[in-house]
């Protein structure tokens, strides 16, 4: 290869170039990965309202992503020695 106006052949440079751009993005990603297991880390966990009735599971497991959830407060901890068989 030729060697360029500086001393150095232009696909050297080129190489260093492509290298320092990867080395860029990978910070870049990884610095978005964490602050997405940060934020994500934070958040409240909320049970979700997939849209069914009240106290009716439309689907197997509740609703589409089976979260078996069910908001009902008939059973507390007040009356659930009070519980008999049906």
């Amino acid at each position: 290869m030729c060697e360029g106006f500086f001393g150095k052949s232009r696909p050297n440079r080129m190489r260093a170039s492509r290298m320092g751009r990867l080395f860029t993005l990978a910070r870049l990603v990884g610095a978005s990965l964490a602050l997405l297991l940060v934020v994500g880390g934070t958040l409240p966990a909320v049970a979700q309202d997939w849209g069914n009735p009240y106290g009716e599971w439309r689907y197997w497991g509740a609703d589409l992503s089976s979260t078996r959830y069910s908001p009902l407060d008939q059973i507390n901890a007040d009356n659930v020695d009070d519980l008999e068989h049906a």
